[in-house]
């Protein structure tokens, strides 16, 4: 969760990318992906109009069974868009992760909107 965070904070869409499982899906209000060519295509489709983000979580939530958990998380993003626009969010995540090559990685993340300023 602090990798997801700190790639987010940096725009780093390659330690973005390397939170994820080989077969992710994320589902999201700027759109759903399935696949690592699609998460791409979302992560470049919307920093292509965010000029710095600030992106934080807090579990609240995980249950493991062997090398899968399924966990909940809030999330607290900040942005400042390119056009000038100022954008808060707050959201909920509920997530699907499993093991591979000792790391724990994002195989399924959904995200639903809280707040949005």
């Amino acid at each position: 969760y602090g990798s997801y965070s700190g790639a987010g904070f940096a725009g780093d869409r390659e330690a973005w990318l390397a939170c994820w499982a080989d077969d992710p899906v994320w589902i999201t209000p700027a759109g759903e992906g399935e696949g690592v060519e699609a998460l791409k295509a979302i992560w470049d489709g919307l920093w292509s109009g965010i000029e710095v983000m600030a992106f934080s979580a807090e579990i609240t939530a995980i249950q493991v069974d062997w090398h899968r958990a399924t966990a909940r998380a809030y999330c607290r993003e900040v942005s400042n868009w390119k056009d000038g626009r100022k954008v808060k969010i707050i959201g909920r995540y509920d997530d699907k992760l499993v093991k591979q090559g000792g790391e724990w990685r994002f195989q399924r993340r959904q995200f639903t909107m809280h707040i949005e300023e």
